[in-house]
């Protein structure tokens, strides 16, 4: 098996690793924002060690907590999203770890 790679084969792959890295940021700069916003609107949850411990809970896995907030009722309007209590303390946390 040859590793080489044409001129042309070379700027493809770059080229579709530099948009999936712009994807990315894209995404993760959209989950600060709503981390920031939650923060904003919610300001006694401006804490990261309160939430680190409310986030927290190795018995159960983050995306049955995120699935819980949604059937019983936690959940958090931001920017004109719903979004689950858990989730949103999740952005908020990441935004004041920077």
């Amino acid at each position: 098996m040859s590793l080489e790679l044409t001129r042309r084969e070379l700027l493809i792959a770059l080229a579709g690793l530099t948009l999936g890295l712009a994807v990315y940021a894209e995404k993760a700069n959209h989950w600060l924002r709503l981390g920031e916003a939650f923060l904003k609107k919610y300001p006694d949850e401006n804490n990261a060690v309160r939430l680190q411990t409310q986030i927290s809970n190795e018995k159960i896995p983050l995306a049955q907590r995120v699935s819980d907030d949604f059937k019983n009722g936690r959940v958090v309007e931001v920017e004109g999203w719903f979004l689950a209590l858990t989730e949103a303390r999740a952005a908020a946390l990441a935004v004041l770890r920077g």
